[in-house]
């Protein structure tokens, strides 16, 4: 709330609060969505994401049809799909498909821990693509985007706290490793 400017402007309101619920929602989601991925060790990366993909169809047509009926959403016509292929072509072969195997394949790499960071600095690169569009950011989008990367700064450190010490890791080879007393 703080970067959708809901403290900092007296004329945005309770709409904005839809947003921010949307976005923990979703942020969420990746949380539980990352996370799962260590319950399944089992399965390739290209299964993972198929699995995940169809198990979530039935809820996103449920989303669908209710946002349809509900007035929020209306069905296309033909004619407007004809011009958006290439758009859509993207959005569904490069944005979804491609990121989500990249992402998976980098979980499976890195762990869960270190892409639940990765994915908290979606809104850092979505703020720094929009300046280097000539967007200028407000004061709350600065703060906002100070405490994502303050949190992530404070995590990194926390993940890897020999790397936050002064003090040179213990080798493995070291007589002292692992508690080890004997000569």
């Amino acid at each position: 709330s703080l970067v959708s400017g809901i403290w900092t402007q007296a004329h945005v309101g309770a709409s904005t609060l839809k947003g921010d619920a949307i976005a923990l929602v979703g942020t969420l989601g990746w949380i539980l969505y990352t996370r799962g991925q260590q319950k399944t060790p089992h399965l390739q990366v290209i299964e993972y994401t198929a699995y995940t993909a169809i198990l979530a169809m039935p809820g996103l047509v449920l989303i669908a049809l209710g946002a349809t009926a509900l007035g929020y959403a209306h069905a296309p016509k033909l004619a407007d799909l004809t011009h958006v292929i290439p758009v859509m072509s993207y959005i569904v072969v490069i944005a979804t498909v491609l990121a989500a195997l990249a992402f998976n394949q980098g979980v499976r790499r890195l762990g869960a821990s270190n892409g639940i960071v990765f994915i908290n600095f979606v809104p850092v690169s979505a703020l720094l693509i929009s300046v280097a569009r000539g967007d200028m950011p407000s004061t709350s989008e600065i703060i906002g985007t100070s405490l994502v990367i303050a949190a992530l700064l404070l995590l990194a450190r926390q993940m890897n706290p020999v790397a936050s010490s002064s003090a040179p890791p213990p080798l493995k080879n070291d007589r002292h490793f692992a508690g080890s007393t004997s000569t």
